[in-house]
């Protein structure tokens, strides 16, 4: 040390300290298994939602896998040279014989009805008609089950939310007739939590009167 100097310490070092991912901290068997189950969940989900939709449209679905498989053994040309024949056999089938391809593709009807008419502006209909409710920020909707269109008439099973009774659907059963753009709306209860929408768009008699309002288990649908 020189004459008249005095020791000083050393300033401390600073370097910022690394900072690791917290999945690298993680033991590598628990990232597996977490991976897993992970993978395990979203499998799952997936099964439910195509199950579902296996459900509610079933022919269409049969027609898409039978398509696919066409396409995977035939390719892309025969598929489209099919598929082309069938929608155009079935538009002058349409044209031709309406009432007899109105009861043999019933199920064409209904599936599309399903999807176009009800499932696409199910939510928004019923946010307008208040029939969704609202806890801690979560949505409930009612839920849309099965559809049967006979050509006059669909009916459209609902799973009502929690705490909903048939009255709430029978006040707002000429709305609902509204949304979906049909003549009249009936309510039916059919089970503890569950009622069957019945929308009526065109008369079977042209003398028959209908009565637009909701009705008890078993009534009738003609005054």
């Amino acid at each position: 040390m020189a004459r008249g100097s005095r020791w000083v310490d050393a300033a401390p070092l600073e370097v910022a300290r690394p900072r690791l991912p917290w999945l690298k901290m993680v033991p590598g068997w628990l990232r597996i298994v977490v991976l897993s189950l992970a993978l395990m969940g979203l499998a799952g989900w997936l099964v439910v939602k195509i199950a579902r939709i296996c459900w509610y449209y079933p022919v269409s679905m049969l027609l898409v896998a039978v398509a696919s498989l066409l396409d995977w053994w035939a390719g892309h040309y025969l598929t489209g040279v099919v598929v082309s024949v069938v929608v155009v056999g079935s538009l002058v089938w349409w044209w031709k014989h309406a009432d007899s391809y109105a009861r043999r593709c019933r199920w064409l009807r209904t599936e599309m009805r399903r999807f176009a008419v009800y499932a696409w502006d199910w939510r928004t209909v019923m946010r307008l008609a208040n029939l969704a409710g609202e806890v801690n920020g979560r949505e409930y909707l009612p839920k849309l089950q099965r559809v049967w269109s006979q050509g006059w008439r669909d009916r459209v099973q609902v799973r009502m939310v929690k705490g909903q009774v048939p009255e709430q659907w029978m006040a707002r059963a000429s709305g609902l007739a509204h949304s979906f753009h049909a003549n009249a709306c009936q309510v039916l209860v059919t089970g503890p939590g569950r009622i069957e929408l019945e929308l009526v768009y065109a008369d079977v008699d042209a003398g028959a009167g209908y009565r637009a309002v909701g009705a008890e288990p078993g009534a009738s649908w003609w005054p």
